[in-house]
């Protein structure tokens, strides 16, 4: 499935500003928006406080962004990009086995929330306010395109043969995702207390290990 990349309607290309910046100022000024509209929702931001934050001037912002609409459309296109790059495009599309597409999809999701939390935590607040008004149709799309692509990828091409035979496969793998979803779940808030780049850091494999153990009790479970 194409994932369209976002063409700005209004203004011309005007980013061009922005990306001139060296990429170290970039990202600061990107990851305080991502984090300010997922705290705050698109109505109840606010580009002064994002412009302080990133220790520039609210004249600035708007220098690279025209305006307040311009930069969330932006963010949500930048988003679906590093998404699309970090998560979708590494997940296997070969037949697997359902438990060992859930673990890595798993992995994947993790190691992208460690690198940048504000994105997923900007998207979850997107579809949490139903607030999709001030995003541009082309993006709405996309989004919508996203959000039917993942359990495409969860589901498709997957290999049953080891599956227990006294219950239907379609619940097996349900009861599947709802443990992991849960055991995934419960990780992140244990890692929302730490420092996550240290506990999910790939030379520091005891937070895998402990997956991995859970992993094989649901296959000891729910396989023959």
């Amino acid at each position: 499935m194409i994932l369209f990349r976002y063409k700005f309607e209004k203004g011309g290309n005007f980013t061009e500003n922005f990306k001139k910046l060296d990429l170290k100022k970039q990202e600061e000024i990107i990851s305080v928006a991502f984090t300010e509209f997922a705290n705050n929702g698109y109505k109840n931001t606010s580009t002064t406080e994002i412009a302080k934050k990133s220790c520039i001037g609210k004249g600035t912002l708007f220098f690279y962004f025209n305006t307040k609409n311009d930069l969330y459309n932006y963010l949500i296109d930048y988003g679906i990009s590093y998404l699309k790059t970090n998560f979708i495009d590494k997940i296997s599309g070969q037949k697997q086995d359902f438990i060992e597409r859930c673990k890595q999809i798993s992995k994947l999701k993790l190691i992208a929330y460690t690198e940048k939390p504000y994105i997923l935590n900007f998207f979850a607040k997107i579809y949490t306010d139903k607030d999709k008004q001030n995003i541009s149709k082309n993006l709405h799309k996309r989004l919508d395109e996203l959000v039917e692509l993942m359990p495409k990828i969860l589901y498709q091409n997957i290999d049953t043969e080891s599956f227990r035979s006294d219950l239907d496969k379609e619940t097996i793998m349900k009861l599947i995702k709802w443990c992991s979803d849960g055991y995934q779940a419960e990780l992140i808030l244990n890692l929302q207390r730490v420092e996550m780049s240290d506990m999910l850091s790939k030379n520091d494999t005891t937070a895998w290990q402990d997956y991995d153990k859970f992993l094989k009790n649901l296959k000891k479970i729910f396989y023959k």
